[in-house]
């Protein structure tokens, strides 16, 4: 029997050489036997919430509105977005900018929104474990009665198959924008 340390040795030449290491019956390739470890997958669905109107003006026949989303799992949540500025602090209770999906329930149920996104500024980005984070979005104040946010993230850190987490419905009267009447006589 050979002694632990030639064992040893043996393996991790033929794994830094490219020899095949060979069992009774079949050769195994020294890549397969030496493997990294795998990714850890995120396992827990990240929460998308309503947060309220947005204080910051938005254009004309539309309204500005802030979702929250958090990463409850204990590894870093991969999802689809504009990297952050310098003045971005994502994980520490700052803002993202996701590449958000909406949906809104019209005359007929829920539809799709069509978003076009520009990919400049796009690309790996993340939310840390354990965090939680704001972005805005804008929505048109249109005939819909509810409407949902969505956020595209990653099991992996390798991005792929995209997931959507979406936020509970936001009915049409949480968003619509105040009404100041006066009441005639009034001054």
């Amino acid at each position: 029997m050979l002694p632990r340390l030639v064992i040893l040795t043996i393996l991790v030449l033929s794994a830094v050489v490219g020899l095949s290491l060979v069992t009774p019956g079949r050769a195994i390739p020294a890549a397969a036997a030496v493997s990294p470890p795998p990714q850890p997958a995120v396992a827990v669905v990240p929460r998308v919430r309503f947060l309220g109107v947005s204080t910051t003006r938005p254009p004309r026949g539309q309204v500005h509105l802030q979702f929250q989303v958090e990463n409850l799992a204990p590894v870093p949540l991969p999802y689809a977005g504009y990297r952050p500025g310098p003045q971005d602090r994502p994980g520490a209770g700052g803002s993202i900018a996701p590449l958000y999906s909406l949906q809104f329930e019209r005359k007929g149920g829920w539809k799709p929104s069509r978003l076009g996104w520009c990919g400049t500024g796009t690309g790996p980005v993340r939310l840390e474990p354990q965090s939680k984070a704001t972005f805005l979005l804008s929505v048109p104040l249109d005939d819909w009665k509810a409407m949902k946010a969505g956020l595209t993230w990653y099991p992996t850190e390798e991005r792929q198959d995209p997931q959507v987490a979406w936020s509970d419905a936001v009915p049409r009267k949480r968003v619509a924008p105040r009404q100041t009447t006066r009441s005639a006589g009034r001054t």
